[in-house]
């Protein structure tokens, strides 16, 4: 009787296929974070600088501590930043007066709390919006013509400056 000898070639076919299963598995269930952009109109350049001081009355002050604990107009217990910065803004914009929102922040501030204080400025601007609609207009934003929603955009010229702290 003969003996048979055993190969020592190993079968590499059987582990490509593995790894190419494995390959179009991770790529299957793999999820990539989706980069979120924020949408930011920067003004004109000009060389010209503000001569005038800035009335107190047209600025609303919004501060970042190093915590990231938010504090509008001095006020340290906000509760909800969107409404505060709406009854912030609403008296000025009652009164023509075009508003500055001044920014505040620690160099220790997270950006994440930057972008939740520009979600809710975006977001009490839309809300005084709704409001300049029913007060002058007596209906809904959504359901204006055109040149009445850029009359109540001329009327929500709000700017925003951003300052750091300084830290002593």
């Amino acid at each position: 009787m003969k003996s048979r000898k055993l190969s020592t070639a190993n079968n590499t076919g059987a582990m490509a296929d593995v790894a190419f299963l494995l390959l179009i598995f991770f790529m299957v269930v793999t999820t990539f974070n989706k980069d979120y952009k924020l949408a930011t109109s920067l003004p004109p350049y000009s060389e010209k600088s503000i001569a005038a001081p800035i009335a107190k009355d047209r600025i609303l002050s919004i501060s970042l501590n190093g915590s990231n604990e938010l504090m509008i107009e001095e006020n340290n217990k906000v509760t909800d930043p969107t409404d505060d910065i709406f009854r912030g803004l609403k008296p000025m914009i009652n009164r023509d007066i075009k508003p500055i929102i001044l920014i505040k922040m620690h160099p220790d501030t997270d950006y994440q709390a930057y972008i939740e204080v520009l979600a809710h400025i975006k977001q009490a601007k839309e809300n005084l919006r709704l409001y300049l609609s029913q007060q002058l207009l007596k209906r809904d934003y959504h359901e204006l013509e055109i040149r009445d929603k850029q009359m109540i955009e001329n009327k929500l010229q709000i700017a925003i400056s951003e300052q750091e702290t300084k830290v002593s």
